[in-house]
């Protein structure tokens, strides 16, 4: 049996086992010395990353119809220095100007209405064809002083483009006076009739609002004559601010009324005397008055 399986498996030799040694201890020597071998590693395909959703803002140059009115001053107050560099190039000044002249309309009623709704509604229909009247009848009498004031000192803008930058302020200011109308009309309903609290609220609307849409004009004049506005034109620049701001308040007590005392008749003119300073004033001193107890 011993026999047998001796027959069968070939046990090698010593010095075979040691040759093969020598031969793998080679073979390794051989493997280290030489150029190490490259891996290969297959390149994963990675997706590129989803970009996110985009949402399309429709603006004034992308609406047509009633809904361009509407979105003039979301444009011109989102994209402002768009819209400047498209009145410094001229372009389609006309197409700006009417829709300015509408938007500034539709704007102006719709606060003139807030105000007059505290006297009848005769005196809201009034307001609301008086005060787009007031503020685009001081525009025209303040724009031909506004250009040849910076003609004089060297500005080349043009006509136009005057035109384009100082009607936009006026449609900021008629949006912004917008946007106040539901806080007046607010008011209007948990105070009652007392005239002289809605004089001064709606008087303050109407100068915050005037004040940033002619801190408007006044960027973009300084943007269409590439920062160009030196120490002169700036003072021309605050001296017609001062006039428009004379003209304008001229002009409201001219037209006036605007609210309506709660106990006289509906006027669409009123003929009396005074001033719009002396009576903010009166209007001011009843109200410290009535806070103060004197």
């Amino acid at each position: 049996m011993t026999d047998d399986f001796h027959n069968l498996v070939e046990v090698p030799a010593g010095n075979d086992k040691r040759k093969e040694r020598e031969g793998v201890a080679d073979e390794l020597e051989q493997f280290t010395k030489g150029t190490p071998p490259t891996i290969v590693v297959p390149a994963r395909t990675v997706a590129p990353p989803s970009s996110p959703e985009t949402t399309l803002v429709c603006t004034w140059k992308d609406l047509r119809g009633v809904w361009r009115i509407f979105a003039m001053s979301e444009w011109i107050m989102r994209d402002r220095q768009g819209f400047f560099e498209e009145v410094r190039q001229g372009h389609q000044l006309t197409a700006k100007l009417r829709g300015m002249v509408l938007s500034a309309l539709i704007y102006l009623a719709l606060f003139g209405l807030v105000m007059g709704m505290s006297h009848s509604w005769q005196q809201a229909l009034m307001s609301a064809l008086k005060l787009p009247v007031l503020f685009l009848v001081t525009l025209l009498i303040c724009l031909p002083t506004l250009y040849f004031f910076n003609l004089l000192y060297g500005s080349q803008m043009t006509f136009a483009q005057t035109s384009a930058l100082l009607l936009a302020a006026i449609t900021i200011t008629g949006a912004l006076t917008l946007a106040f109308a539901s806080i007046a009309w607010f008011f209007w309903l948990t105070i009652g009739e007392q005239y002289t609290i809605l004089i001064l609220l709606n008087v303050g609307i109407l100068a915050i609002s005037s004040w940033w849409g002619l801190s408007f004009l006044r960027q973009g004049m300084r943007y269409v004559q590439h920062g160009a506005l030196n120490i002169r034109q700036g003072r021309i620049m605050t001296t017609w601010l001062v006039i428009y701001a004379f003209v304008g308040t001229q002009m409201g007590w001219a037209l006036r009324p605007f609210f309506g005392a709660p106990d006289t008749p509906f006027e669409i003119i009123r003929g009396d005397g005074g001033t719009f300073y002396g009576s903010v004033l009166t209007a001011l001193g009843w109200l410290l008055e009535r806070l103060l107890g004197f």
